[in-house]
């Protein structure tokens, strides 16, 4: 699994310029995972609170009690597509573990709304029976990490035709190694149900290796997903296959059985980078995560693996996106030219340089993708510097950073690419930062897009303040492929009973256009956790949450950056000045003598902090506010 650095090692400092050169080994966060023991989950965190379920709303979101799960082990990955959303019917599915006390909370269940969101049949199924009832016996304790599609037949628009089908991970009878792949799905009232388990991998040491699917989606009236090969031995000595060959297979529906029969259409195999685990003196391939995903028109799709991968750049090769990508809808698939990301102007004026040259080195982690109408791949990143530029160091990331980074990363043409920052990573400065019993709380990135790729939408979570990640609201913005412009970013979550109150978000790879409250509606489902990681879970849809057209509007944009403001006082001061940013806005605080000449500089986490310039001469000063959506700036004196 994959996943976002833990907010106790990784943290902003206050220098708008510097950076630490201190350096932490990703892969030793990546095992601390299991063993961190910060801040425990306690009921005091524990809302519970009902919401208003009605569906007649007028604007703004309202959070809707969907299905529940026996623990958090169904929603934790950027790469699953849990949450789909089928315009032709208008139906929106979630897909999870059933909320039942273990060894069967691996059961797959589903939930299904037939109007756009605003009511649901919720915790239907099992998708699983056999191994419910216990007449499949060569499956162990769980399927985890569904994903899930809604599938119709060609030209039907009736929900009543729909089916849920659904593809996951399962333990094998050892219950402790992966070994299978399972295939359910039924319609959408419950008959038709099909169960499989399958592995389309040769066996490793007597083991079977089939992992983790990801980026399951519909295209073109077939069921595409993405899965890799990892050694489940634990012995690390032969570990020479981690996520080395990757396995995109399309399911076609059968009139017969009314399921679906899959097969393996293309393989891919990254030349990567080995890198040393000094710990038992091993090799291993370093990757971070992987997907898949499809334009509208069905035929132009990519395949990105995020890993490090032999380079001839001047720069050794850190975690960015292998893409492979396709314009005959699978049949063929050509992979991408690699490409230097640090040459982008926004990874060079943000990011930090790394030991041993005037060179940054973007360190891609989770990733979400869509395309567009144009068919240009959209990938949307949290972004790290990577420590120094020698090749033993590979994975190691600067500490202490000023800032991390969400980018929106895209595709232009077939060599070049693009990056937009699309806000900076607010986590706080304590040390006993949030982790629900074994696991740290993510950023989870996702993306979206319209049905007909002309705007898509990334959604992530993102606290304020120095407040541990309880705090979290679901943030979103949108960009509009044809005008190029970005609409500012959204609380999503502000105003609603789970305000400052929600954990690993997912959302949907299309989104609703034509929504009841909004014309871009964005099918997005968080959680309520229980007292830790192992205990029962509520799934929560957000309904209504979006953007109008507005929100793309070049004179509406404006007009929202002329309308934020810094407020600085008292001014004129002896050097103590209280600064006041536009509420849910961060950036970057400057202050600059009449010449230009920097005095001071910080990252601002609060939407009032105070300035110390009593060290200053008097005089006029400059404060700059810099942020994603707006610079201001506002003169002050000191006496």
């Amino acid at each position: 699994m994959n996943r976002n650095l833990l907010f106790t090692l990784i943290m902003m400092t206050a220098a708008s310029a510097a950076f630490s050169q201190n350096s932490i080994d990703y892969r030793e966060l990546k095992k601390s995972e299991s063993v961190i023991d910060n801040a425990p989950y306690n009921e005091d965190y524990i809302k519970r609170k009902i919401p208003t379920n009605s569906s007649e709303k007028d604007g703004g979101a309202e959070t809707i009690f969907i299905g529940t799960s026996g623990n958090i082990y169904t929603i934790l990955l950027e790469g699953n597509n849990q949450v789909d959303y089928n315009p032709d019917i208008n139906t929106v599915s979630f897909i999870h573990r059933k909320d039942d006390a273990a060894p069967l909370n691996g059961v797959m269940q589903y939930d299904y709304s037939t109007d756009g969101g605003a009511n649901w049949e919720i915790n239907q199924g099992p998708l699983s029976p056999g191994f419910e009832d216990g007449s499949i016996t060569d499956i162990g304790n769980g399927l985890r990490y569904p994903n899930g599609v809604l599938w119709t037949p060609e030209g039907s628009t009736d929900a009543d035709d729909a089916y849920i089908v659904g593809h996951g991970p399962a333990l094998d009878v050892s219950t402790t190694t992966w070994g299978n792949i399972f295939e359910v799905s039924s319609k959408l009232d419950g008959s038709n149900v099909s169960e499989n388990y399958n592995n389309y991998a040769e066996q490793f040491m007597e083991s079977n290796v089939d992992f983790h699917p990801y980026g399951t989606t519909n295209v073109n009236g077939a069921i595409w997903s993405l899965s890799t090969q990892i050694n489940p031995t634990e012995d690390v000595a032969n570990d020479t296959i981690n996520n080395q060959i990757f396995y995109l297979t399309k399911g076609t529906f059968n009139d017969v059985t009314n399921s679906f029969d899959y097969e393996v259409m293309e393989t891919f195999t990254p030349d990567y980078v080995r890198i040393l685990d000094e710990t038992d003196d091993t090799e291993d391939n370093f990757v971070q995560n992987y997907s898949m995903t499809w334009a509208p028109d069905g035929m132009t799709g990519y395949v990105y693996v995020i890993g490090s991968e032999v380079s001839e750049l001047e720069y050794a090769s850190v975690p960015k996106p292998i893409v492979w990508k396709t314009i005959d809808g699978g049949e063929t698939w050509v992979k991408r030219v690699e490409f230097d990301f640090q040459t982008l102007d926004s990874m060079q004026d943000n990011l930090a340089d790394a030991i041993g040259g005037e060179v940054v080195r973007p360190f891609f982690t989770d990733t979400d993708c869509v395309v567009d109408s144009d068919g240009e791949l959209h990938l949307f990143s949290h972004v790290l510097s990577g420590f120094t530029n020698h090749p033993d160091s590979l994975a190691f990331i600067a500490t202490g950073l000023e800032s991390q980074f969400f980018y929106h990363v895209r595709t232009m043409g077939d060599t070049d690419w693009d990056a937009d920052i699309i806000t900076d990573v607010i986590n706080s400065d304590s040390a006993d930062d949030f982790v629900l019993g074994d696991q740290a709380l993510r950023f989870k990135p996702q993306a979206t897009r319209t049905p007909d790729g002309s705007k898509i939408f990334f959604s992530y979570h993102k606290a304020f303040g120095n407040e541990i990640l309880t705090s979290a609201d679901i943030f979103a913005r949108g960009y509009d492929i044809a005008t190029d412009i970005y609409a500012a970013e959204k609380n999503l979550t502000e105003d609603t009973d789970y305000e400052e109150f929600t954990f690993y978000q997912t959302m949907s790879p299309v989104c609703i256009d034509g929504g009841d409250c909004f014309q871009y509606e964005l099918p997005i489902v968080f959680i309520e956790p229980g007292s830790d990681d192992l205990s029962a879970c509520q799934h929560i849809y957000l309904y209504g949450a979006g953007f109008d057209d507005i929100n793309f509007d070049p004179s509406s944009v404006e007009n929202l950056k002329s309308e934020s403001a810094i407020k600085v006082y008292p001014n004129p001061s002896a050097g103590l000045f209280t600064v006041n940013v536009p509420k849910n806005e961060t950036g970057v605080i400057q202050v600059t003598d009449v010449t230009g000449k920097e005095i001071f500089s910080t990252s601002n986490r609060q939407e009032t902090f105070t300035i110390d310039l009593s060290d200053q001469p008097s005089g006029s000063y400059i404060i700059k506010f810099t942020s994603v959506n707006s610079v201001i700036t506002e003169s002050v004196i000191i006496r």
